[in-house]
């Protein structure tokens, strides 16, 4: 139904939303084999940042 197409936008930038924060989430991951372990420290408060942020973005998807 041609009411529901301007819809699909903001869920379509949500799921790409979520993807980002979950390739940022891999890519700190594997970071963390390469730096110190005060720098994996941080790695991992990033991560978890970007978790948060997959877990509202998720919450927003539903909305839609």
């Amino acid at each position: 139904d041609s009411s529901r197409e301007p819809m699909i936008y903001p869920l379509l930038a949500a799921y790409a939303a979520i993807g980002r924060e979950l390739d940022s989430v891999l890519y700190y991951s594997e970071m963390k084999k390469y730096v110190t372990a005060s720098a994996q420290d941080l790695l991992e408060q990033v991560i978890e940042e970007e978790r948060k942020h997959v877990v509202i973005l998720t919450n927003i998807k539903k909305t839609f």
